[in-house]
C-alpha cells in the first residue's frame, strides 16, 4: 500500500490527476496494478517469467486496460529506488 500511495503521489504532482487507490474490482475500470512475484494472479495478468527478474528488479507490462508493475520482491516496487534490472513488454 506504501508503494501505491507513494506512486499515486508522483502522478498527482507530474500530471496534477488524482488517482484513488481501490483494492476492490470494478468490471469497467482500468488500473495499474502494483505488487511482487509473490502474488500469482498479478504474475499471470502481467504475463511475465519471474525467472528474468533479479533482486530489487521489475517488469512492467502495459495491454488495452491495465499497467502492472511486478517486483521481484518488495524494493523492486519501492519508489525512487533504481531497479537492477527491467523487463519491457508491451500489448
Amino acid at each position: 500500500m506504501e508503494a501505491a500511495k507513494a506512486l499515486t503521489n508522483v502522478i498527482k504532482k507530474v500530471t496534477s490527476a488524482k488517482i484513488p487507490i481501490n483494492t476492490a474490482e470494478h468490471p469497467e475500470a482500468r488500473y495499474i496494478r502494483l505488487g511482487t512475484i509473490a502474488d500469482k494472479g498479478l504474475v499471470e495478468r502481467a504475463k511475465i517469467d519471474p525467472l528474468q527478474l533479479r533482486p530489487d528488479g521489475f517488469a512492467f507490462t502495459a495491454d488495452d486496460r491495465d499497467v502492472c508493475i511486478v517486483g521481484a520482491d518488495p524494493r523492486g516496487v519501492t519508489p525512487m529506488r533504481s531497479p537492477a534490472a527491467i523487463v519491457w513488454r508491451g500489448a
